[in-house]
């Protein structure tokens, strides 16, 4: 993939990540699933975008050393952190479909 292209995939991760929490749960709680069943599918999404980054972060880690490349690498990055910040609220998850 060219370079400027494979930038954009942390922040594509994050967001396809953030817009599949939210629909899973507003669909969930319009349901009524039970909160340990939406916490551990909202969880398990987590933990797939959380790898999918990690992995981005630990192979760009050996890539060139270019501007696109760290660019690409902070990106990926701050997905992480983005990700990381929305699995926080993992528990509040039954509050939420109140």
């Amino acid at each position: 993939m060219k370079p400027p292209l494979n930038m954009l995939i942390g922040p594509a991760i994050w967001g396809a990540h953030f817009l599949l929490c939210y629909a899973l749960l507003s669909v969930g709680c319009a349901l009524g699933w039970p909160s340990n069943a939406l916490r551990w599918s909202l969880g398990a999404l987590t933990a797939l975008a959380l790898t999918w980054l990690g992995c981005r972060l630990a192979v760009a880690g050996r890539s060139a050393n270019d501007f696109h490349a760290r660019v690409g690498r902070g990106l990926d990055l701050l997905a992480l952190i983005a990700v990381l910040w929305l699995g926080a609220a993992l528990p509040l998850v039954p509050a939420a479909c109140r």
